[in-house]
């Protein structure tokens, strides 16, 4: 089973369930590798998983989750009138929706971030966080975009 770990870091993250771990968690020993899938600064970072014991103990910790390939894009059947991309914004205050904002990908959050207030900006961290599954870029991202309005920035 591929596994993705939320923590990013250069080279990815190495875990290692050695003789201690059977004792303490009841899993054969075993080490992975999750590693950024490609070159994309967001890339997932992903290891295949094996052993049940150690799928179970993975998907216990919030930080790793069943990973979920993207589906492939369709190919055209025939040539088609280029399209235009639409850049997302977000609405002013008054309409602000936080839970559309917070369902964007993190490549949109990152264009929609500088229009958000400290206020909107604050309203997306908490959905985010309160989610069941939140995304740690995405919560770094909004709290950069708050510590930079606080700042006057």
């Amino acid at each position: 089973m591929k596994i993705e770990c939320s923590i990013r870091r250069k080279g990815g993250t190495i875990v290692t369930f050695d003789a201690t771990s059977r004792e303490r968690l009841g899993v054969n020993p075993g080490t992975y590798h999750f590693k950024p899938i490609s070159g994309e600064p967001d890339a997932p970072h992903v290891a295949d998983v094996t052993d049940r014991g150690h799928i179970d103990r993975f998907l216990s910790i919030g930080t790793y989750r069943a990973y979920e390939a993207p589906a492939a894009p369709a190919l055209p059947q025939a040539p088609s009138a280029p399209v235009a991309q639409v850049v997302p914004v977000a609405p002013a205050a008054d309409g602000f929706d936080a839970k559309a904002v917070q369902g964007l990908s993190v490549r949109a959050l990152k264009e929609v971030l500088p229009t958000l207030s400290g206020e909107q900006a604050r309203e997306v961290l908490a959905l985010e966080e309160a989610d069941a599954d939140p995304r740690a870029s995405v919560t770094d991202l909004l709290v950069a975009r708050i510590r930079q309005i606080e700042a006057g920035a």
